[in-house]
């Protein structure tokens, strides 16, 4: 928000987006207006569905859906997994399906990024945008790896923070050249045990788990990226959609799958949520390999950061006993 990429197009670049979707600005502005006028926690009741299936088909109502999934997986625990078992099976099916399918689309993705991006009048003030977009996600990343980690590591994790980045550089340079946290997982169950001091039955349990739900990296740059589109396209967010930006990264950060360009896709669901428009996506895609493959190294040290304090948590608990 200090840095705001998205003025840094040129006054006629933005008047023709603006221009483009001058329909779309004016019914996010009044529908702006409109949450202006609503209580402050009336966003909040209005998140529960009406209709979990109507829900499930518009992808503007995702944390609707993600909220009534959330309270049917806790209905599945207090049931017998035996019987329980028959739908888990056609949910990880459906699962390994849809990664399938996204897969395949992001192997071709590159071809349709250079189809899209050649029909844009490139400017200068266009790549400046960028490049601040650029640099405002690899800062905010940077801040991550740089304060936020060290002072958990160190203060709740009793490790001394150089010892905690040597034993992961490893793991950085795989996270950072697969763009996966699953494909590097082998590699951070390895250093965290071997180097790190974490017992293999935390660690294989922590870790798997932070994989899929763990990804700081992703649910900061899903945020920068919805306001840099939110100041291309000339919309400004108000307060209680702010508050939605804030929960919609979150939880797109953990229902995003953990392999190079899933982000991209939860991405496009954010901004149907907040009325921004998805063709902007085409821009940011241009730049996303660097800042996909910088986002999974912060996605991989923030689980080996979980592994270390609950380690420390572990240690301290066998002591006592």
């Amino acid at each position: 928000m200090l840095v705001r990429p998205g003025t840094f197009l040129s006054t006629q670049q933005q008047a023709a987006f603006r221009q483009a979707y001058e329909q779309t600005l004016a019914e996010r502005q009044h529908t702006a207006e409109e949450l202006q006028q609503k209580s402050p926690l009336q966003w909040m009741v209005e998140q529960f569905p009406d209709n979990l299936v109507a829900a499930a088909q518009d992808n503007r109502q995702m944390l609707k859906v993600i909220l009534a999934t959330l309270l049917l997986g806790i209905a599945f625990t207090t049931v017998e997994s035996e019987r329980t078992a028959p739908i888990r099976q056609l949910l990880s099916a459906l699962f390994a399906v849809l990664l399938a399918a996204v897969r395949l689309i992001m192997r071709f993705a590159p071809v349709g990024v250079f189809a899209l991006m050649a029909a844009l009048p490139m400017e200068w003030s266009l790549l400046s945008a960028l490049g601040m977009y650029s640099l405002s996600v690899l800062g905010g990343l940077g801040l991550i790896l740089a304060l936020f980690y060290p002072l958990v590591v160190r203060v709740l994790g009793k490790f001394r923070v150089r010892d905690f980045y040597r034993a992961l550089l490893p793991v950085h340079l795989v996270a950072f050249s697969t763009s996966s946290s699953a494909a590097t997982l082998p590699a951070t169950l390895e250093a965290c045990c071997t180097r790190l001091g974490v017992r293999p039955e935390l660690a294989s349990f922590v870790l798997p788990l932070g994989a899929t739900i763990n990804m700081d990296g992703t649910s900061l740059y899903q945020a920068v990226a919805t306001v840099f589109l939110a100041q291309l396209y000339g919309i400004e967010l108000a307060f209680p959609q702010l508050v939605l930006l804030i929960v919609l990264a979150v939880a797109a950060s953990i229902g995003a799958a953990p392999v190079p360009g899933a982000s991209i896709v939860m991405l496009i669901v954010m901004l149907q949520n907040l009325g921004i428009p998805q063709e902007g996506v085409a821009l940011i895609l241009a730049v996303d390999r660097l800042l996909d493959m910088s986002r999974t190294v912060v996605n991989v040290t923030g689980d080996a950061t979980a592994c270390v304090v609950l380690s420390a948590w572990d240690r301290a608990q066998h002591r006592a006993s």
